[in-house]
C-alpha cells in the first residue's frame, strides 16, 4: 500500500502546474496579427503587419517584472490598396 500511496503522490506532483514558473511567451504564426487603422482624409484605412515575432516570459506571481519583446519586420505592411501599400513601403514611412 505504501507503493501505491508514494505513487499516487508522486503523480500528482509531477502533473499539478508550476504557477510560480515564469510562463514562455511567443507568436503564433497563423494564428496571431498586428492590425491597425488610421484615419486618412476622414476615411478609416485598415491594414496589417504581415511578419512579427513576440517573446519574453512573465511570471504571474510578479508581472511587473515580466517583459516582452516584439520584432515588427516593417517590410511587411500591406492594406487593401496596392498604391497605398506602395507609399508606406516608400521613403516617408518604412522605406
Amino acid at each position: 500500500m505504501n507503493r501505491l500511496r508514494l505513487f499516487t503522490s508522486l503523480m500528482l506532483v509531477l502533473s499539478a502546474p508550476a504557477f510560480s514558473a515564469p510562463t514562455a511567451w511567443h507568436s503564433l504564426a497563423g494564428t496571431s496579427s498586428i492590425g491597425w487603422t488610421a484615419h486618412w482624409q476622414g476615411t478609416p484605412v485598415k491594414g496589417q503587419f504581415k511578419r512579427f515575432t513576440v517573446t519574453g516570459r512573465i511570471d504571474a506571481a510578479h508581472p511587473a517584472g515580466g517583459r516582452l519583446q516584439l520584432v515588427v519586420d516593417t517590410a511587411s505592411v500591406g492594406v487593401a490598396s496596392s498604391g497605398l501599400t506602395r507609399a508606406l513601403h516608400g521613403a516617408q514611412w518604412f522605406g
